[in-house]
């Protein structure tokens, strides 16, 4: 979703001309690793690889049981779910941490913009 947005606001008639504009979104929003991970994961788990870019990203793990995810959070014993990102350089991410900065990066972007 926070790739596919990048669509939305290149073809939104009612978005200012300046911001549509093709240098703006590739300054601004296809260079951003954050969005790159989410475009990563969307056209990997719908195309299973990617073949129009080079992604950054290496794996997607979600796993569920005692000692997974944040401490207290799930029922005793049974854990909360958690999602690990890897990177290809090797850096893991959260994924709380990971949406976090999405929406932040989005947030910015309309405040810059003053949409």
């Amino acid at each position: 979703m926070g790739y596919s947005m990048i669509d939305w606001v290149r073809n939104d008639l009612s978005m200012p001309n300046d911001v549509r504009a093709q240098s703006v979104l590739e300054k601004e929003l296809y260079t951003n690793n954050w969005l790159k991970i989410c475009g990563d994961i969307a056209t990997a788990s719908k195309h299973f690889k990617l073949d129009r870019r080079i992604p950054i990203t290496s794996s997607v793990i979600s796993s569920k049981g005692y000692g997974s995810g944040r401490y207290g959070k799930a029922g005793y014993g049974i854990g909360e779910e958690g999602i690990d990102i890897t990177l290809n350089d090797g850096t893991s991410l959260n994924s709380l941490d990971f949406v976090h900065n999405v929406v932040q990066t989005w947030k910015e972007f309309m405040t810059r913009h003053k949409i």
